[in-house]
């Protein structure tokens, strides 16, 4: 809880609050007792409604003065060292970076600080860890060999300049796996991809979107992802799956619908 001061108003217990302008904008500093004394929301529920300054209760009425000084303040985008000039109303600064076209993202190679826009990303990972990753082009299948304990796989597109990542995790009955695109949460162009495992005459398959993150880290895929049994992996410890992935324009699938299917002769 920090305190502020500001002249003509009192004494202001607020937690900053970035809500955005529409549904209760500033709703954290609406609350202030008899005397002046102004807390934010979640302030008040910690002291029990009861000021921290002259034990008056407090939480039943906005200061508006304090509101309007809020609304005033114009900030800039976080992203601005990334190319972003937007210079914006406090109160909206939380909606445009969700949006911002300059928000950067993180390297996922391991080890790796690297942060950038899009494509200076895939120029620095092209050029420093392309070693560690395989390259496919859009709308052609590729292989991949993931070994026994292997997490994920680095994905290299050749010709438009953008990352995925096939991601692994393990649980009793097989392996969770999806892929995912490098990019801002922001980012409109969609990417469906085909997964394919076979074993013999059994196959199983997951059509989707590749949803997108701008900071990759090892976690299991919590959803658009496929479970692979154990059965599917090889006598020498691997999963082998099929890959396709395509762009968005020429993709056979929309994003409302993706499947899962399991396939075995009749």
């Amino acid at each position: 809880m920090a305190l502020l001061g500001v002249a003509g108003i009192g004494t202001v217990y607020a937690k900053p609050s970035y809500k955005g302008a529409n549904g209760g904008a500033f709703e954290e500093f609406k609350d202030m007792c008899e005397n002046g004394h102004i807390a934010c929301a979640s302030c008040c529920i910690k002291m029990r409604n009861k000021c921290a300054s002259c034990s008056w209760p407090i939480g039943y009425n906005r200061c508006r003065a304090l509101e309007k000084v809020l609304e005033s303040i114009r900030v800039s985008c976080r992203n601005m060292q990334h190319g972003c000039t937007e210079s914006l109303n406090y109160s909206k600064k939380l909606d445009h970076e969700k949006t911002c076209k300059y928000a950067p993202c993180s390297c996922p190679h391991p080890d790796c600080n690297y942060v950038g826009l899009p494509k200076s990303l895939y120029t620095h990972f092209a050029a420093q860890h392309s070693r560690s990753s395989t390259q496919f082009r859009f709308n052609y299948g590729f292989p991949i060999s993931l070994d026994n304990s292997q997490t994920h796989v680095f994905l290299q597109e050749k010709t438009e300049s953008i990352l995925f990542i096939l991601n692994r995790s393990f649980e009793p009955l097989g392996s969770f796996v999806n892929v995912m695109c490098i990019a801002p949460t922001s980012f409109k162009r969609e990417f469906s991809y085909e997964l394919t495992a076979k074993d013999g005459f059994s196959s199983i398959k997951l059509k989707t979107i590749a949803e997108s993150t701008p900071q990759w880290i090892t976690q299991p895929p919590v959803k658009k992802c496929v479970l692979v049994p154990n059965d599917f992996i090889t006598s020498a410890g691997q999963l082998k799956l099929e890959v396709t992935i395509w762009k968005e324009r020429e993709s056979p699938i929309s994003s409302s619908r993706c499947s899962s299917l399991l396939q075995t002769p009749k």
